[in-house]
């Protein structure tokens, strides 16, 4: 049976992506739609035998265009009184953690509360046990160390490294002390953050406990509380509903070639490491390195 099927995805540049996908068969058609906020977009025609598309009738082909439209950040984007939702959806900086059965929860959470794109340091392999499928709608990069991921945290994507900590000169998160586009970055599941994560963050939130059965919050407990509270900070839309779950994509992005999301389609920023007199990396701690590295795998 002739399958035809038109896929349309929006490339995820900044600030989301628009997902519409269609297919048809002999009995009709089919179509769900959910979208979001994007400036690129990413055009995928798969033409059955004998079927009429887009308003010619050809053969089996597939055809493929994109189109890029990379504007700048309004000002408004910028101010914290007034911000656009399309101009701030954050990233996630993956960095430091130990147990593996973290990442698949981490992912599930960054996708739910609108995290665009997840920066993974040093590991090209994480667990995505626990899911659930969300980590096929986001996009990742990899780099070799922190001093990479926050450079391109910074510089290409315009973020404030924001850390999920409990540090003295931590604000509350209820106070939403956020100031604009925003990576953020938790610590290590027992230490907390390391000294060179400390260093880099702009700043840092924390979550309040009210009273003294525990140290702390599991670190992704951590991240969705303060992941919420900037979402709603940053008025990113809420997802359409329908029974007692949410929509999901019919066909999640990761599905579409070249689209970028998803881990398969992870890009990669790797550089030659800078190295110090002594022979270690300049960019990160051998350490926290080894913690983030082979033991997450």
């Amino acid at each position: 049976i002739a399958l035809v099927s038109a896929l349309t995805a929006a490339a995820l540049g900044r600030t989301g992506t628009a997902l519409s996908t269609a297919a048809l068969g002999r009995s009709g058609a089919a179509l769900s739609t959910v979208s979001l906020i994007g400036r690129s977009s990413l055009t995928l025609s798969y033409l059955g035998r004998g079927r009429q598309v887009d308003g010619s009738r050809q053969g089996t082909r597939v055809a493929m265009s994109t189109t890029v439209a990379d504007e700048p950040m309004s000002e408004q984007a910028a101010d914290t009184s007034g911000p656009i939702a399309a101009d701030l959806r954050p990233l996630l900086i993956l960095y430091n953690i130990q147990k593996r059965a973290n990442f698949g929860d981490l992912l599930r959470t960054a996708a739910a509360f609108g995290v665009c794109e997840v920066v993974v340091v040093g590991m090209k392999k994480i667990s995505t046990m626990g899911a659930h499928g969300a980590d096929k709608s986001m996009r990742y990069t990899h780099v070799l160390s922190l001093e990479a991921a926050i450079t391109y945290a910074r510089e290409e994507q315009g973020a404030h490294i924001c850390g999920i900590e409990i540090v003295d000169q931590a604000r509350p998160v209820a106070e939403l002390p956020f100031r604009g586009r925003t990576a953020f970055m938790v610590g290590n599941e027992g230490q907390g953050m390391g000294e060179q994560q400390l260093q880099v963050c702009d700043h840092f939130v924390y979550i309040p406990q009210y009273s003294a059965a525990t140290a702390s919050l599991n670190v992704n407990c951590s991240a969705a509380i303060v992941l919420e509270h900037f979402a709603r900070w940053a008025k990113l839309e809420e997802a359409p509903r329908e029974g007692y779950k949410f929509v999901t994509h019919a066909i999640p992005p990761s599905c579409v070639p070249y689209s970028g999301f998803g881990l398969p389609q992870m890009k990669s920023l790797d550089a030659p490491a800078r190295i110090k007199s002594d022979g270690s990396d300049a960019g990160s701690d051998p350490t926290e390195a080894s913690k983030s590295g082979s033991d997450a795998i």
